[in-house]
């Protein structure tokens, strides 16, 4: 479901690499569990550098994508 809704734009990552979710999305019960609980909390850090997101394509898709702004 995740990767879905990065597609669509209703979160992102910030470039501190916290998830972001746009102020405009909303759901039923499962889109606190699902979503919301994960708002401003940080990426965990892959096991290896060389798996971290790339600083250019997350700023690519917070420019292209992200169906911002951010909650607060």
């Amino acid at each position: 479901m995740h990767h879905k809704l990065f597609d669509r734009g209703v979160f992102t990552l910030s470039k501190s690499l916290k998830f972001q979710v746009a102020e405009t999305a909303h759901g039923t019960e499962g889109f606190q569990e699902w979503l919301m609980q994960y708002h401003g909390k940080e990426l965990r850090p892959p096991q290896s550098p060389l798996y971290r997101p790339k600083e250019h394509f997350v700023n690519w898709h917070v420019r292209e994508v992200f169906r911002g702004p951010a909650r607060y």
